[in-house]
């Protein structure tokens, strides 16, 4: 199992890395674009939450692959298991319930009316290969690692902090553009009040919260104990230590 948690880890970096390089010069060709809406595309495209959520999701695969290699060598061991640990908080935190937020919510607007999300011009920039891999791919591939590979979440407390950190900084690039664009960044919100965006924003929050707690739950009932070592468990340890010394 723990070789194939290893391919499975470097064939999905491979692949974020391709569609990742392939999406940043698909950027620089919407620049060079004469029609306006085209242009604006590669303007703003490291502001979309769909291309946030898949560059931390490469980043995972980066981390988590390079605790593989720096784990072979034995004196790094300590470095690979803190790597191996940041790379399983990002996982829990942002890349399984911000991934399929994207996911769920992208595709449900889609289904309602396409034009609301991802207009059909888009098509014509985007290929359609592009689109599944950053609105389809971009779950399927970790909801597989999470079956595959055994993921310590963090306590409560810690994906919290993590959640609504890495969404107030979404809302603050969200809003921002929209103050200093003069414009939304998707569709949709053109026809909805100012109270429709804050609640449509706080749903949005809830089912990452949601779902976050759905992986959590899921991931421990195929791994069992599901929670990061916290640093009391070492300062017990040593406390469990200390005592068994006192006793012999």
């Amino acid at each position: 199992m723990a070789f194939l948690e290893k391919i499975l880890h470097v064939v999905c970096l491979g692949i974020y890395v391709f569609v990742f390089s392939t999406f940043i010069r698909n950027g620089e060709e919407n620049l060079k674009s004469t029609d306006p809406d085209v242009k604006i595309i590669g303007e703003l495209n490291y502001r979309f939450l769909t291309n946030w959520t898949y560059g931390m999701q490469l980043l995972y695969y980066f981390l988590i692959v390079f605790s593989h290699l720096i784990g072979v060598v034995p004196a790094l061991g300590k470095i690979s298991n803190k790597v191996r640990n940041l790379a399983d908080i990002l996982f829990a935190t942002i890349v399984i319930p911000f991934g399929l937020t994207v996911t769920i919510s992208f595709w449900s607007l889609y289904a309602i009316d396409r034009e609301l999300i991802y207009p059909s011009w888009i098509d014509k920039v985007i290929p359609l290969w592009m689109n599944h891999a950053l609105h389809t791919f971009n779950s399927v591939l970790p909801l597989i690692d999470m079956v595959l590979c055994n993921h310590k979440f963090p306590s409560w407390s810690l994906s919290s902090i993590c959640i609504l950190l890495y969404s107030l900084a979404y809302a603050v690039c969200f809003f921002g553009t929209y103050y200093t664009h003069g414009r939304w960044l998707y569709p949709m919100f053109h026809k909805l009040s100012n109270a429709e965006i804050g609640y449509y924003s706080l749903g949005n929050t809830a089912l990452v919260f949601l779902l976050h707690a759905m992986a959590r739950g899921f991931n421990h009932l195929i791994w069992g104990s599901s929670t990061v070592s916290k640093k009391t468990t070492g300062k017990q340890s040593k406390k469990s230590k200390q005592k068994t010394k006192k006793v012999a």
